[in-house]
C-alpha cells in the first residue's frame, strides 16, 4: 500500500456512535482522508466488504479502525471472517484495533493477530494515527 493517506478509504467499525463521529471528525479535520465509511456493527461492515471478494481489483487501499469490544460479533470475529478474503484484498488493507480496553489479554491477542498492524488506545491521538498510517503504508 503506497498511496497518500488522503487517498485511502477508511472503514470505521464501532458500536459507539459517539466514537464513530469523533473518529470520522478527527480523520477529516486532520486532512488524513475524506473517504470514510462507518459501521455500527461487524455484519454491516462485512456486507460492505464481501462483494469485493469477486472483484478485488475494485477494492480501494483501505485502513480499518476496528473496535474489539462490541455486542454481537466482536472485532476478533470480524478478523476471523476478514482473513478469508482474497490475498489482493488483504494486501490492500491495514487494520488498526482501536479500543478503550485495558484487558491485557485483549491487547496481547490484538498484537498476536497477523492481520492487525497496530493497537491504538481510545481516544485516538491524531499524531499517533498519522504516524502509524505512514509506518504501515510501506
Amino acid at each position: 500500500m503506497q498511496k497518500e493517506s488522503n487517498q485511502l478509504h477508511f472503514i470505521l467499525i464501532d458500536e459507539n456512535e459517539i466514537d464513530l463521529f469523533l473518529h470520522e471528525k478527527l480523520i477529516r479535520s486532520q486532512g488524513i482522508s475524506t473517504r470514510i465509511t462507518s459501521f455500527l456493527d461487524v455484519l454491516q461492515a462485512l456486507d460492505h466488504i464481501l462483494p469485493f471478494q469477486d472483484m478485488p481489483d475494485l477494492y480501494p487501499d483501505t485502513v480499518i479502525l476496528l473496535d474489539i469490544k462490541m455486542s454481537g460479533m466482536d472485532g476478533f470475529e470480524f478478523l476471523n471472517y476478514f482473513e478469508r478474503m482474497p490475498d489482493r484484498i488483504l494486501a490492500k488493507t491495514r487494520i488498526f484495533i482501536v479500543s478503550s480496553s485495558l484487558d491485557y489479554s485483549d491487547i496481547m491477542r490484538s498484537h498476536a493477530h497477523h492481520l492487525v498492524d497496530k493497537f491504538l488506545a481510545k481516544p485516538l491521538d491524531p499524531d499517533e494515527l498519522k504516524r502509524v498510517i505512514k509506518e504501515n503504508m510501506i
